[in-house]
């Protein structure tokens, strides 16, 4: 449902669950050139991460500063933390490290993995860089388990195994279909998180967010945390399905230059989940008889913020993208998703897609709305 952006296939995979201790310490892992070193980071959720090492540097040098230089997932965005005095000693040709940073003032999505490296900078202007080390920021209050497939690693406590099991299952399946529905290549794997209920959820959302949240996605992060209280089936299939969805279309679409507006984002999530939508068809139909439904082209960057009319631009979106594969199949939107992938504005894309204006897309729906039913299969 929040961006910071059917289950019918049936798949065989090997399922691989690892045991994560509450309070876990983890090893970072050296990945690039530099100086090796072995660095423990501790997490204390929700403020931050302890960082202890130890890093040599040449005899008889001055330390003039310590940074930490980190990375959020596969973002290529370098953060930059300036290590206190107080963090650090200098001992005979090493500087040793125990330093804490604020994750929370800053809003690190929880679940994600942090690269990261060293540098001592000296008085005579010289740098010694570390390698980059790996590890991840995460909700250490529970114990984890995790299961995985070639493109979901999921994330579960107090769910029952089988439950896991089929949340896994279907992640996978909703990737599958979404991939195959639309033509899409090159989806990366998805880390999902599941919290059985609200409460120990809300410990990991943003300052300001909505309320009202059962799921959130962070495209580019390629990580997904939700709601799913255990054995609720219908619950999964409302909320992962379209966070999923959401992924997916990131992928598919990532360039330097635009996103697909925001109405076709929402439109192609509320299609992969299921339930949540039966109320749509009347919803629509209802606003354009009332004359209050909405131009398309206004839903592009951002829906309205009050509850009732951000619903209704949900359903628009629904509803517009079920006049697309009606009008032009499953093919017209896997043509929509390719020209977004160049980086073309909506009206481009569009006539590049499917050879109509936005003007023309947004009076051919309308005029579709008028001729359907109020339930939630739109006719073909």
């Amino acid at each position: 449902m929040t961006q910071t952006r059917p289950m019918t296939v049936c798949l065989a995979f090997v399922i691989l669950m690892v045991h994560l201790t509450p309070a876990m310490a983890s090893q970072g892992t050296p990945a690039t050139a530099g100086v090796e070193t072995v660095t423990e980071t501790t997490n204390h959720f929700p403020e931050g991460m302890s960082f202890a090492t130890r890093v040599d540097i040449p005899s008889g040098e001055t330390v003039d500063a310590v940074q930490l230089l980190y990375r959020i997932g596969s973002d290529q965005t370098l953060n930059l933390e300036i290590i206190g005095d107080d963090e650090y000693t200098v001992v005979d040709g090493a500087v040793e490290l125990d330093a804490f940073v604020d994750l929370l003032s800053s809003f690190v999505p929880v679940g994600v993995e942090l690269r990261f490296s060293w540098e001592i900078l000296f008085e005579n202007g010289d740098v010694v860089s570390t390698a980059e080390e790996t590890t991840q920021w995460m909700d250490n209050r529970f114990d984890w388990e995790m299961r995985s497939t070639d493109q979901v690693r999921l994330y579960t406590y107090d769910i029952s195994g089988d439950f896991a099991d089929m949340m896994l299952t279907e992640s996978q399946a909703t990737i599958d279909d979404l991939v195959t529905r639309y033509s899409i290549e090159g989806i990366a794997p998805i880390t999902i998180w599941i919290y059985p209920n609200g409460e120990d959820f809300s410990g990991t959302r943003q300052g300001n967010s909505r309320e009202a949240i059962a799921g959130v996605t962070y495209p580019g992060l390629d990580t997904i945390i939700g709601i799913v209280p255990d054995g609720d089936e219908r619950e999964f299939a409302r909320v992962i399905p379209h966070e999923i969805s959401h992924q997916v279309l990131f992928a598919a679409t990532d360039n330097p230059y635009n996103a697909p507006p925001l109405w076709f984002d929402e439109g192609i999530a509320t299609h992969t989940q299921t339930g949540g939508t039966e109320h749509y068809p009347r919803m629509v139909r209802n606003a354009h008889e009332e004359g209050r439904l909405f131009d398309i082209s206004s839903l592009e960057v951002s829906f309205p913020y009050q509850p009732q009319q951000a619903t209704l631009a949900y359903a628009s979106s629904w509803s517009m993208i079920s006049y697309i594969e009606a009008s032009w199949g499953t093919e017209g939107i896997a043509r929509l998703i390719d020209a977004f992938a160049l980086g073309l504005p909506a009206d481009e894309a569009v006539m590049t897609a499917l050879g109509v204006s936005m003007d023309d897309l947004d009076t051919g729906w309308k005029a579709w709305i008028a001729t359907q039913g109020t339930t939630s299969r739109p006719a073909a």
